[in-house]
């Protein structure tokens, strides 16, 4: 188990709450426990391609105390096995008193965005926005899209960069760790997603900002969800609450 992960685990309260709700969405894992939480599952990555997609059966574990997944799960490096091990993980963290209602990208003024250098891992919406108004600001996918520069072949954009913007999905993949030695010129980075866990320990780790989900009404957004949403910016009206927590 990666140290990140562990010490995750290791800061819950109380691992032996009962595991309520467990499922798989197109786009999702969700897990009710202590609270609903999700982990992101991108359509493009290799497990989850329909073709190759292997469906993961764990309602024996429902009704049970948590810790029991979490113990089976633990030392996979399987991305379905890691998003359903961070979805439980999520759901048995509780809201830290500090948490702000705001969106993490609004900790930081576009005056102060303007004059400095951003890397988005991941394909956010906002990073499409920087570039149109002529910000100094690039994309690294894995899957890149016309214009992003593709992961493994980016050092070069990490190296320079002063503001980096991590998707979550980085600790189920592992590239989190990799992200943060390789961004050695980073003033500010912010972890942001469903997946982000929101939880005082990401700061031991390089992050700066974390942004996530409350989910408010759960009947709602398992519509959603069932019908292959997963953004927060199309989510039913009144069914989530962004969140922030800033070291």
């Amino acid at each position: 188990m990666d140290k990140i992960t562990r010490d995750l685990i290791k800061n819950i309260p109380d691992k032996k709450v009962k595991l309520k709700y467990l499922a798989m969405y197109l786009n999702n894992i969700v897990a009710v426990s202590y609270r609903t939480a999700t982990a992101g599952i991108c359509h493009n990555m290799p497990e989850n391609r329909m073709q190759t997609k292997k469906y993961i059966d764990f309602s024996s574990y429902i009704g049970k105390p948590c810790d029991l997944l979490i113990n089976e799960l633990s030392d996979s490096d399987n991305m379905l096995h890691r998003a359903v091990l961070y979805a439980v993980i999520n759901s048995l963290t509780p809201l830290p008193e500090k948490a702000e209602e705001k969106n993490a990208f609004d900790f930081l003024s576009e005056e102060y965005l303007e004059s400095r250098k951003s890397v988005f891992i991941g394909h956010f919406p906002r990073g499409e926005k920087y570039r149109e108004k002529g910000f100094k600001a690039d994309i690294i996918e894995m899957n890149p899209s016309e214009g992003d520069f593709k992961w493994g072949e980016a050092d070069h954009i990490l190296a320079e960069a002063n503001v980096v913007f991590i998707t979550g999905i980085t600790l189920l993949n592992q590239t989190f760790s990799e992200i943060i030695n390789k961004t050695i010129k980073a003033e500010k980075r912010i972890l942001t997603g469903p997946t982000a866990p929101l939880s005082e320990k990401m700061f031991d780790y390089g992050i700066d900002i974390i942004g996530s989900i409350e989910i408010l009404n759960f009947d709602k957004m398992e519509t959603y969800w069932r019908m292959g949403g997963s953004g927060m910016k199309h989510a039913p009206e009144n069914s989530i609450r962004i969140l922030s927590l800033a070291k």
